[in-house]
């Protein structure tokens, strides 16, 4: 056996042991960080997709994307351990977490969903609001509307200022609410409890008589569902 044949099995054996290795570590964090995320009340949903894209990533031998996702997983249930002790938090933190939330999802959907996310440059980034307040409605609208779309898919985040109050429209062209109550998770018995909780929440936070947040079935020209805006009215306060 030659020389080089030697160094091309030892660099095999090598490059072997190094990818088991980075396999190994990268299970063990995947098991770290579904406790974590767990003890941080997390929607179930949302930590089993990304768990679940995590080990994808890995079955692919994609070491890197794997690893670039469980930081940014890492880092967004950290955000919510902190924030969730806070009565609340202002917007520079909470914009700061929507991106990252969006660029997992992103990152899980790939190019079937494209994102635009824009908040109005008038606003202020020291505007208080109740923490992690957006997340869910817009992680109903990657469940329900954009999930069973395909592709083409597309997300709208933007926050703008109305005066006495901040607006954020969440909007999606997926295929609507009635479509989606033919899927599993949109039975009659569906809990929307995050939705509820959101509503309830800004609402004391808003302290007035008027509804926090509207949701909007849209409509292409032919009448036929084109998918849904969610619209929050929230009260200005600051630091």
């Amino acid at each position: 056996m030659g020389i080089l044949t030697v160094l091309l099995i030892i660099a095999l054996l090598y490059f072997q042991r190094r990818q088991l290795e980075q396999r190994q570590q990268v299970e063990r964090l995947v098991g770290q960080l579904h406790t974590k995320a767990l003890q941080a009340q997390m929607n179930p949903h949302f930590i089993f997709n990304a768990l679940n894209a995590i080990q994808q990533f890995i079955l692919e031998s994609d070491q890197e994307t794997a690893m670039v996702y469980l930081s940014r997983f890492a880092r967004l249930i950290r955000m919510i351990f902190e924030y969730s002790k806070r009565i609340s938090i202002n917007l520079e933190e909470e914009t700061e977490f929507l991106e990252l939330y969006l660029k997992l999802e992103k990152l899980r959907f790939g190019d079937k969903i494209q994102v635009h996310f824009e908040v109005a440059d008038e606003l202020d980034d020291d505007i208080k609001l109740p923490p992690l307040l957006v997340q869910p409605i817009i992680e109903n609208s990657f469940k329900h509307g954009l999930l069973h779309k395909g592709a083409g898919g597309q997300l709208w985040v933007t926050f703008s200022d109305q005066g006495e109050y901040m607006q954020v429209v969440v909007e999606d062209n997926g295929i609507g609410r009635e479509a989606a109550k033919a899927y599993s998770q949109w039975r009659e018995n569906h809990n929307s409890s995050g939705v509820d909780t959101t509503y309830e929440r800004l609402q004391r936070f808003n302290e007035d008589n008027h509804p926090p947040f509207e949701v909007t079935d849209l409509t292409d020209e032919n009448n036929e569902p084109s998918g849904t805006r969610t619209t929050l009215r929230i009260r200005k306060h600051q630091g």
